[in-house]
């Protein structure tokens, strides 16, 4: 069951997160801007009582989707190779959207990362490779001034078919993505597969190959994570099997363009904080992948709630102590029982005084805060343990005992 914060402990803490207010920047750059990776200073630290614990859980956000789709050395090459049967070699081409484009000044100004769809795609797709690619295969003999390259879109399928239109007869287009850096579901390939895939030909200059996958433009950016320095172990994640520092997933809800909104009656998980004092809080903003985002200029608002809760802790009864005890009893009773039918006539008694065993050590849990509940309980066992430590008196009834005087004690502590 997830922990809950109590009411008798101390009142619940809202932290109300711009990242405009940032005092220091922890990455930044091409991979993360200031908004996705920031560490807050509070000047007033939280404090935690000695016997109560934090929760931490992400109360609501809003962050733009200001972040781009195809993201520089994420998912921004797609390679393509001319295979010669004579030499047994390839010519590699990457049709990278990272670099600029120098006849094309509209778009030369910066790269050509940004948020696409599959028409846009493949329209930005043949431009790179008009602009980029072209001049080199022409130059090695592999295209003409009018060879151009689509991601034609089957909308029945879902799929992209590559196509290679007015290229010499004979060649032997391959493609092949080489893992992180390369588009691999926004075109329909399996993620990180480096498979070698050749293109068919139709005799009329049209080489063609149809994506094993159905094209996933967002693929790369499913949800957002936000990670902190407040998760403890409470969180695992799939990529590794361990614990993480996750505080809460951000389902991607909206369009590009549009503000992502959490609301706060869809965060339940509590994360327990290992540290007794909060004086800073480093907000990460990532992807499924752990990768940096990059908003662009754009800035977030994120809200943490602070929960608090008094640990108690648990009690673990030590029942082998009382099993042994009873074993005990029940044998020493043989004992007196045998010795009665023996004859003897004098009343025979015995006493054995309990003694404590240390529980063992427990773990720290959180319980519910319950005045009334913990008194009883606290009652129940000191009477228990009053049982225990009193003295217990067996009599043994008279059964037609001689004049000779026996040492019962000496007797019975034989039987031990």
């Amino acid at each position: 069951m997830a922990l809950q914060p109590d009411i008798h402990a101390n009142q619940s803490i809202l932290i109300y997160i711009d990242s405009e207010d940032a005092e220091a920047d922890y990455e930044s750059g091409d991979l993360a801007g200031e908004s996705a990776d920031f560490i807050l200073d509070l000047e007033e630290p939280i404090i935690c009582p000695e016997n109560q614990m934090m929760l931490a859980s992400m109360y609501s956000c809003s962050i733009p989707y200001s972040f781009y789709d195809i993201r520089n050395d994420v998912n921004d090459k797609i390679q393509f190779r001319i295979f010669n049967n004579g030499t047994g070699l390839a010519t590699i081409f990457d049709i990278d959207f990272g670099t600029n484009l120098p006849n094309a000044p509209y778009y030369g100004v910066e790269n050509s990362h940004g948020n696409y769809s599959t028409t846009s795609l493949s329209t930005q797709v043949n431009l790179i490779f008009t602009e980029l690619i072209r001049p080199g295969l022409i130059a090695g003999g592999f295209a003409n001034v009018n060879s151009t390259i689509q991601l034609l879109y089957i909308p029945t399928k879902q799929k992209y078919m590559v196509r290679l239109l007015n290229f010499p007869n004979n060649l032997i287009p391959q493609i092949q993505q080489q893992g992180a850096g390369y588009m691999d579901t926004e075109i329909g390939l399996p993620q990180d597969d480096n498979t070698i895939r050749v293109f068919a030909q139709d005799g009329t200059g049209v080489y063609f190959l149809l994506m094993p996958n159905v094209v996933d433009i967002t693929g790369s950016t499913h949800g957002l994570f936000l990670r902190t320095n407040l998760a403890s172990d409470s969180t695992i994640a799939s990529d590794t099997g361990r614990s993480t520092d996750i505080l809460a997933h951000i389902p991607i809800t909206g369009n590009q363009g549009d503000i992502i909104h959490s609301p706060p009656q869809s965060n339940l998980h509590k994360s327990r904080v290992k540290v007794k004092a909060i004086n800073h809080i480093h907000i990460q903003i990532r992807d499924e992948r752990n990768r940096p985002m990059d908003f662009n200029g754009l800035h977030n608002h994120i809200v943490i709630l602070i929960d608090f809760i008094y640990e108690r802790k648990k009690i673990i009864p030590d029942n082998a102590f009382r099993r042994q005890k009873e074993i005990f009893q029940h044998r020493i009773q043989g004992q007196l029982d045998d010795l009665s039918r023996q004859g003897f006539k004098k009343p025979l008694t015995y006493s054995s005084r309990s003694r404590r065993v240390p529980a063992h050590e427990p773990d720290l849990v959180a319980q519910p805060h319950a005045p009334n509940v913990e008194i009883r309980e606290i009652e129940e066992e000191e009477k228990e343990e009053e049982k225990m430590e009193d003295t217990e008196n067996i009599e043994v009834s008279q059964t037609g005992l001689d004049s000779n005087e026996v040492d019962t004690s000496q007797l019975v502590k034989d039987t031990i």
